[in-house]
């Protein structure tokens, strides 16, 4: 049985004995709860792992636990939206010389170049991601005047 097989059995059994996924991470020094919510999602659970479940549940909304998640939640987006902010008034516009560099490095990791056609070039770049896709293009258009 490999290692991660284990561990997710390990996990499984704890989410039915009506551990919390905090618990769970804890007990097995884990990070992820998006793991173990995959894990889970085809989790069919006894009477007993419900109720065990729902009582913590309620435990939790009696120490306002969801209350305080919310507010811990309103602050980190806060906070990134100021740190968002922050990166984009320290963004200045980008000069031709920097726009060589990120062109020559997009070329260098992401484009190639055929021949094929005597007298023409064909330049190819593969990466799908808009905006890396538009930084390219104004790259050939200003700096190489494509």
């Amino acid at each position: 049985m490999s290692k991660i097989s284990h561990l997710k059995e390990a996990v499984i059994s704890l989410r039915k004995e009506g551990k919390s996924y905090m618990q769970i991470l804890k007990a097995l020094g884990l990070k992820s709860k998006g793991t173990l919510s995959l894990w889970f999602k085809d989790l069919i659970f006894s009477q007993e792992s419900q109720g065990l479940l729902s009582e913590n549940m309620r435990l939790a909304y009696e120490r306002n636990l969801f209350e305080a998640n919310d507010r811990r939640k309103k602050l980190i987006r806060e906070g990134n939206e100021a740190a968002r902010i922050e990166g984009l008034d320290s963004i200045h516009a980008i000069s031709s010389r920097e726009l060589m560099l990120i062109g020559a490095a997009l070329y260098w990791g992401e484009g190639s170049k055929s021949e094929k056609v005597p007298g023409s070039c064909i330049l190819a770049f593969s990466n799908s991601d808009p905006v890396i896709i538009g930084i390219y293009m104004r790259f050939l258009r200003e700096i190489l005047n494509v």
